[in-house]
């Protein structure tokens, strides 16, 4: 039944705290909260900022921004798939506009040849009826080739097919194709040697006879007589190597005949026809059969073209 009452205390605590302390100890403790949460938001505010421009200006149609990355941020996920994305676009757009420029330039050169070779088979007394025939089956042929080249390159923006890789002999597989092959082009010869007396490797019948027919067709533009095959066993890997007898190739351009549309600006690529995908498609089909594709000098003059593939398959 007793009640202590204490009090006012107020004035005895006001009088007791020092302001200036208190300041300080408020201060010490925003400066520890607030400065871990700058330092943490700081990155990630630039990150969005340099993204809004990279869209901003993507949308108005420059395709070469990119969003920047900065070290820490929660953002840089989002700004690398941005990019990603834009590159892939941009890549899309270049090589549509360098298609439409190639098809439109190499459809001439068999166009005129078809209708030369009408206008010469319409002449009453026109001779050799059947060399014009071979000139308008020619120029059909490329066509082919230019369209089936520009189907298959069309699927490269897509991941790798859903092919079953068989293991072949490649000894008898090149002996077999060599039959074909002389239909390419009869004035020059091909030679086909194997240093290993079986090689067998995991393929895709259907794509790497697509790669190999490319390859060849290559180098008979380019040949002067002689195209020389081989085959064998190097370092636990089958080296396939393809060199003709023609002109060489700039070291500065070695990896670049395997960008789609490139052409070489000089003799060797005058009147070859083609649209420069050979040889990017010869280098996406090698990559799916987990192999690797480069150029080389010749032994005295030419390319050499090699490939190499596992002699296992890695699925």
């Amino acid at each position: 039944n007793t009640v202590i009452a204490i009090g006012p205390i107020n004035s005895v605590i006001e009088e007791s705290i020092n302001n200036d302390i208190l300041m300080k100890y408020i201060s010490i403790i925003g400066v520890l909260i607030f400065l871990p949460l700058i330092i943490w938001l700081y990155p990630s505010w630039r990150t969005s900022a340099s993204l809004l421009i990279a869209t901003k200006n993507f949308g108005t149609g420059d395709l070469s921004s990119r969003a920047a990355i900065f070290k820490g941020s929660n953002l840089n996920g989002l700004s690398t798939t941005f990019n990603k994305m834009a590159l892939k676009i941009e890549t899309l757009y270049d090589n549509n506009i360098m298609l439409n420029n190639a098809v439109s330039h190499e459809l001439r050169t068999p166009l005129t040849r078809i209708e030369f070779a009408i206008e010469l088979l319409r002449n009453p007394v026109a001779k050799q009826p059947e060399k014009q025939i071979y000139r308008i089956e020619k120029a059909i042929s490329d066509i082919r080739i230019m369209s089936d080249e520009m189907e298959l390159y069309a699927r490269f923006d897509q991941e790798r097919p859903d092919f079953d890789l068989v293991s072949t002999e490649l000894t008898s597989w090149f002996d077999d194709a060599k039959q074909e092959w002389v239909y390419f082009e009869k004035d020059s010869t091909i030679n086909v040697v194997h240093l290993s007396a079986e090689v067998y490797v995991a393929i895709e019948p259907l794509y790497f006879r697509r790669m190999i027919d490319n390859v060849i067709r290559n180098a008979y533009k380019y040949s002067l007589n002689t195209i020389n095959v081989c085959t064998e066993i190097l370092d636990n890997e089958c080296l396939i190597t393809i060199e003709n007898d023609g002109l060489a190739i700039e070291d500065e351009y070695k990896k670049k005949v395997f960008e789609p549309f490139f052409r070489l600006d000089h003799n060797r690529s005058r009147n070859s026809g083609g649209i420069g995908l050979g040889l990017a498609i010869v280098k996406q089909i090698v990559i799916w059969h987990h192999g690797k594709v480069w150029i080389e000098d010749g032994h005295s003059s030419g390319v050499k073209v090699k490939i190499t593939l596992p002699l296992k398959a890695t699925c």
